[in-house]
């Protein structure tokens, strides 16, 4: 089996509706139909994984959210690509 390259993701700034700020993956970019685009980005939440052993234990773990590309709301951050 071949060694595969983990590609990083750029990191963005995401604002909540709640006006939480949180750093976040940018998974993808989509522009829709009606010509408004949006951004899926990957929020790093506490998550249930099941262990070998079979008990539950929470690790960190990416939640996909798609969010307007709207001003104020997904930013790009100095430095990222």
């Amino acid at each position: 089996m071949g060694a595969q390259a983990v590609v990083r993701a750029p990191q963005v700034s995401v604002r909540l509706p709640d006006d939480q700020v949180l750093r976040a993956a940018l998974r993808e970019r989509r522009q829709e139909a009606d010509g408004s685009w949006w951004a899926l980005v990957a929020i790093a939440l506490t998550v249930r994984f099941r262990s070998a052993d079979g008990r539950l234990i929470a690790e960190p773990g990416p939640a996909p959210s798609w969010a307007p590309m709207t001003p104020g709301v997904v930013t790009p951050i100095e430095g990222e690509d």
